[in-house]
């Protein structure tokens, strides 16, 4: 976001791709994810108001606002799966693809990660090895909480 607590151009790309396959699949819901906030505007909610302005009923949206990373993304996201959901398509940019997945699917117990979309960026130089380095570092801290936390009583394997 920028210092106005509005969507960037990359997170847009996104939610046009979101935007996109909700059309395809009217029933399906959406997860925004994401609680670091500007102007006392969190990510996640930004990207609700945004899909809210491009005709996403307010139900079909769910908000959560408590992650500041990828790993809690994925940890808070995968909750509200394993809760509500028998299947999901994770969609993000193809930079932050890979870490994405893999984080999700290693909260992937019940198999419920169904298919991925991908926001093409126009990032000629992208850091890919920065990008490892970065997965390695989260799936450590990942496993990290699966063995020490319990968060509002989701059961670790």
């Amino acid at each position: 976001m920028n210092n106005n607590g509005e969507l960037k151009g990359e997170a847009i790309g996104r939610l046009k791709k979101t935007l996109e396959a909700y059309k395809n699949q009217k029933n399906s819901y959406i997860i925004v994810s994401g609680g670091n906030s500007i102007n006392h505007i969190t990510e996640a909610k930004a990207m609700k108001l945004w899909l809210l302005k491009n005709n996403i009923p307010q139900h079909k949206i769910i908000e959560e606002s408590s992650s500041k990373d990828t790993v809690e993304n994925a940890i808070y996201s995968m909750k509200i799966v394993k809760k509500k959901f028998n299947s999901i398509t994770l969609i993000t940019s193809d930079s932050h693809m890979k870490r994405a997945y893999i984080l999700f699917k290693e909260l992937d117990y019940h198999n419920k990660l169904f298919s991925t979309i991908t926001f093409h960026t126009k990032k000629k130089n992208y850091d890919y090895d920065k990008e490892d380095r970065l997965i390695e570092k989260d799936l450590k801290k990942l496993r990290i909480k699966n063995y020490n936390t319990q968060i509002e009583g989701y059961k670790w394997n």
